[in-house]
């Protein structure tokens, strides 16, 4: 656990730092999210999920200055929407439509390597009008996770018997879907956790980012996650942040979201019997420059748009009786949850090297 405990160490410090300067301008409380996940935000426009007895999932929205409940039935598993522009700009958001749902872990994390018959539609937040997406819409594989950027589709595919996902990048005008590259593989063990697998994804004009399920374990556990980008150009894809469960400390990241050439997402941590720690970290990828906002409480989401930011903020990594949340799910341990919107905000620069993989 050495490795672990330096690394949220390093975190501390930099944290430490960045505190003394201004991290955040003008900063608005919208709204309560309980058990909140899935937070993406286009255009003053946003979403997010939250759960509903049953267990069911319900997406929620924010658009026009109010909460809303989004025109769609509750599912078993947290929506994968997200929300972009369409090729007029307008926002809209795109999620998938399963025949069979994928499991959900104890952890809220989703097992998309269960699903079958997933197709990705796209909606009008306003008027609920929604239509299936050709190139994300097929018989032979089952499409997922995706996100939108001016018409153009990034989006998880999977055949029924795969044991890798496939990134795929859908452009218009009607051009077949390439795929991207995606993280870190190696050869299945029995009996581990389900690896390969995206979790997240979003979608800018210059480059595309998302969460990858990874088979290389971390701590206790049997897999890991990984921030990854890749420029829409070309190229080879670049890891940039590693995270997973140890048996007493943990380093947590989540939902990536594209900023210019690189990505903005939130890294935070916990060690026992310590604070929890948490901050916002941006990497531009032709620089390789990386720099950080601390926040006014937990980050446990967030999502650019524009110079605006939207996260999801906390007060816990880990529920009351101390088992880890997800990095994803904002909190469910009774704790207040919040939809925070922030302008002006100030990043510093940090020094960052992306964390290696345990080797066992």
């Amino acid at each position: 656990m050495a490795p672990v405990r330096a690394l949220l160490a390093g975190l501390a410090a930099a944290a430490s730092l960045a505190a003394a300067g201004p991290a955040y301008g003008a900063e608005e409380v919208l709204t309560t999210a309980p058990g909140a996940i899935g937070l993406s935000a286009y255009g003053g426009v946003a979403v997010w999920s939250e759960p509903e007895p049953g267990p069911m999932w319900r997406l929620r929205g924010w658009w026009d200055g109010a909460a809303h409940d989004v025109a769609l039935p509750p599912r078993r598993v947290p929506y994968d929407a997200d929300v972009g522009p369409d090729r007029e700009g307008r926002p809209v958001a795109v999620f998938s439509r399963c025949r069979r749902e994928p499991a959900l872990w104890s952890s809220h994390m989703v097992d998309w390597t269960t699903a079958r018959g997933c197709d990705v539609w796209q909606m009008e937040l306003r008027s609920g009008r929604m239509r299936p997406v050709r190139a994300a819409a097929t018989r032979r594989h089952d499409e997922s996770v995706p996100a939108i950027w001016r018409g153009s589709l990034v989006f998880q595919r999977r055949g029924a018997r795969a044991t890798v996902s496939r990134w795929m990048l859908s452009s218009p005008p009607g051009d077949p879907p390439h795929r991207l590259p995606v993280g870190s593989g190696r050869k299945r063990t029995p009996g581990a956790d389900p690896g390969m697998t995206l979790l997240d994804t979003d979608l800018g004009p210059q480059a595309a980012t998302m969460l990858w399920l990874s088979p290389w374990s971390y701590g206790i556990t049997t897999s890991s996650w990984e921030v990854v980008v890749a420029l829409r150009s070309g190229g080879s894809a670049r890891i940039l942040d590693r995270g997973g469960y140890g048996e007493c400390s943990s380093r947590l990241i989540s939902n990536p979201s594209v900023w210019g050439r690189g990505a903005l997402w939130m890294a935070g941590g916990y060690s026992c019997g310590e604070e929890p720690i948490g901050r916002l970290l941006h990497f531009d990828l032709p620089s390789r420059r990386a720099a950080q906002a601390t926040t006014t409480g937990l980050p446990l989401e967030a999502s650019r748009d524009g110079a605006t930011i939207w996260w999801l903020r906390g007060s816990a990594y880990a529920d009351a009786a101390g088992e880890p949340l997800h990095p994803q799910t904002c909190d469910r341990s009774g704790t207040p949850c919040e939809l925070v919107r922030s302008s002006s905000v100030t990043f510093v620069p940090t020094p960052f090297r992306t964390p290696e993989p345990d080797p066992f």
